[in-house]
């Protein structure tokens, strides 16, 4: 195509002659993506698409068809969106779309949706048009025509409707979802993660009002007849998608959780025909929104089950399967749908998970590890569950050999063992299974998220527990790596655990010769850091230890106070004015440490007695009490 060829047809066009013909040239010259942005830059610097504006009043049929068509194509890119907007096509395609035949009424739809695209101005003028009320009354009549253009008017129809109703001109939050669709000449291939829409954004006014009053004209009733009726897979894909947007708003989302979309689409997974995995997007979506949804599925929770009867066992289905696994864990994370499938342990959905623990399928063994996490965040349901024997079931699949366990299976494990951890009354059970010496064949590794998870565990497990922490630090290579990762930078949580593992080993062991080990392994420095950390309970936890090694060890961590910056840090707790217990517990530190002449010396070049007289607890009787003695101390 040359320049010059271009340019003769937009003559010819301009100049009134043969428009249809001409048109059509044009549309095959967008089309084509050899001479597509060449073809669009010249067509936007001339007259042709108010020349389309004037067709649009004529009876030309082919020729409003052609313009339709081009418009599309050219609203395709953000300048083609504006410049159509400047020149007033919406009123002669809303014409079209209110009073075309079936290929005339799916052209105007693919162009006004395309104008949508992340388009706010164009849906606002589309709004003025009374363009909701149009595309709805379309979607209404043709619900059930059986037409060979039938399936796709509906498909395109459907993808107006997610491009009208939902704002794409947002910050979108960790997650892999793109921008709503847009129109080609066919969209049956168009995945369902591609047209998915993120339901966390905060929504401006214009797309929240624009939402309501779709629900308001009765989108939802008409969308839930739509998931009755529609076979074709691709108006299915879309239709999911277009109701998957409108969960973002609250008048939405609950007219769509008041009607049976969520027991209409689960049970879509039974059938053969039907792709499960965009029916288990749709409802991890609707879930991951509302606990009420998942209470509604929960109910119809046998149906995810007959999914996993088909696609277990193929290596080649793992995405599905990764979805019901994860759209299963879910159910037994809400409140409410916990209750629905746990039912004290007799829950259909829940013996199936526990039996996945023997299972030689990975992701079945993580998914019924996953829920009996979830079922342990209660501390009575934990408890429960460590009485039923869980726990010798998640130890058989760390055990026998320890390397051959994926890190995902790991993480899953340990986060569960962690919750099971929790409640007081099973601390001695999970020990006398063996969860500690367990525990020890896996603190090495070089995963970070698996030791965070290993970390927090071992730290509420040992809780009270002074037999338990004593045999942990003397178990000399973990307490070094424990201390080692405490000075961990690229990953905070596992720096913070660890720190906070070092505090509570020391508080619950206590004897001389565990804490001579701490000491010789330089774990002093760890708490040091922690008692000037920004976190009020690792800074009294940090204090509480320091406490207890110089209580326990009295004059052989003399030295190792004085060349530390302990008391450099006990002046800056002073100084900031931290909350009273944390300062009665700095007092308590300082008066266990003064009677060294070193430190003694210390506190005095730092005028921590001035620090002490300037804080606001000086009618507190026990900061009177433990003030005093340090006044005392000093002199």
């Amino acid at each position: 195509m040359s320049k010059e060829d271009l340019a003769a047809i937009v003559n010819s066009l301009l100049g009134g002659k043969n428009s249809s013909g001409q048109l059509l040239k044009l549309v095959g010259y967008v089309t084509n993506e050899d001479t597509k942005s060449q073809s669009i830059d010249y067509i936007l610097s001339s007259e042709v698409l108010k020349e389309c504006r004037l067709i649009f009043d004529t009876r030309d049929r082919d020729g409003k068809l052609q313009c339709a068509e081009l418009i599309a194509e050219i609203a395709k890119i953000e300048k083609g969106r504006l410049a159509c907007l400047e020149s007033n096509l919406v009123p002669g395609l809303m014409s079209l779309l209110r009073f075309g035949k079936c290929e005339e009424v799916i052209e105007a739809c693919r162009a006004l949706g395309n104008m949508c695209f992340d388009c706010e101005k164009a849906r606002r003028i589309i709004d003025e048009n009374e363009g909701i009320a149009a595309l709805l009354g379309i979607l209404r009549e043709n619900l059930c025509s059986r037409y060979e253009t039938s399936d796709k008017l509906r498909t395109v129809a459907l993808g107006f409707l997610l491009n009208l109703t939902n704002d794409n001109d947002i910050e979108l939050s960790e997650c892999n979802i793109n921008k709503p669709v847009e129109f080609g000449k066919d969209n049956s291939n168009v995945s369902f993660k591609q047209m998915s829409v993120n339901i966390q954004f905060n929504a401006s006014v214009d797309h929240e009002s624009i939402q309501e009053k779709v629900c308001c004209l009765g989108a939802i009733d008409i969308l839930q007849d739509y998931l009755n009726e529609i076979k074709d897979e691709s108006t299915l894909r879309m239709l999911l998608n277009v109701i998957t947007g409108l969960v973002d708003t609250d008048m939405c989302r609950d007219a769509i959780l008041k009607r049976d979309f969520i027991k209409m689409s689960s049970e879509l997974l039974t059938k053969k025909d039907v792709d499960p995995e965009i029916i288990l997007e749709f409802l991890s979506s609707l879930c991951n929104s509302s606990d009420d949804a998942k209470l509604q599925l929960a109910m119809h929770c046998k149906n995810l089950l007959s999914v996993l009867e088909r696609y277990s066992t193929n290596e080649e289905d793992i995405d599905i399967l990764k979805s019901v696994t994860d759209l299963i864990v879910l159910l037994f994370a809400g409140e409410k749908s916990l209750k629905e499938v746990y039912k004290n342990g007799e829950g259909t959905l829940y013996r199936e998970a526990i039996k996945w623990l023997q299972s030689d399928v990975e992701q079945l063994q993580c998914c019924g590890v996953l829920v009996i996490g979830n079922v342990a965040t209660n501390d009575e349901q934990s408890i429960s569950l460590v009485k039923q024997g869980v726990v010798s079931k998640l130890l058989n699949l760390l055990l026998p050999d320890p390397q051959k366990i994926s890190d995902d299976l790991q993480h899953a494990i340990f986060s569960t063992l962690r919750n099971l951890s929790v409640p007081v009354e099973n601390k001695q059970a999970l020990i006398n299974a063996g969860l500690l010496k367990v525990a020890l064949q896996f603190y090495d590794s070089n995963l970070y998220v698996v030791q965070f998870k290993l970390i927090a565990m071992i730290r509420l497990l040992i809780d009270g527990q002074s037999e338990a922490s004593s045999f942990l630090i003397k178990n000399v290579d973990f307490t070094k790596k424990i201390i080692s990762l405490t000075d961990v930078q690229t990953h905070s949580g596992v720096q913070a655990e660890s720190s906070r593992l070092l505090a509570r080993l020391i508080k619950n062991s206590k004897d001389v010769e565990s804490l001579s080990i701490i000491l010789e392994n330089d774990g002093l420095k760890p708490l040091e850091n922690m008692m000037i950390c920004e976190h009020d309970v690792m800074k009294n936890e940090a204090l509480m230890a320091i406490i207890i090694l110089a209580n326990v060890l009295k004059n052989n961590i003399g030295d190792k106070i004085d060349k530390s910056n302990i008391m450099e840090g006990l002046k800056t707790l002073f100084d900031e004015k931290e909350s009273l217990y944390i300062i009665l517990n700095g007092l308590t530190l300082l008066n266990s440490i003064l009677s060294h002449d070193k430190l003694k010396s210390k506190a005095k070049s730092l005028d921590i007695e001035n620090s002490i007289k300037s804080l606001p607890f000086q009618g507190d009787e026990q900061f009177k009490v433990s003030s005093n003695v340090a006044y005392s101390l000093l002199k």
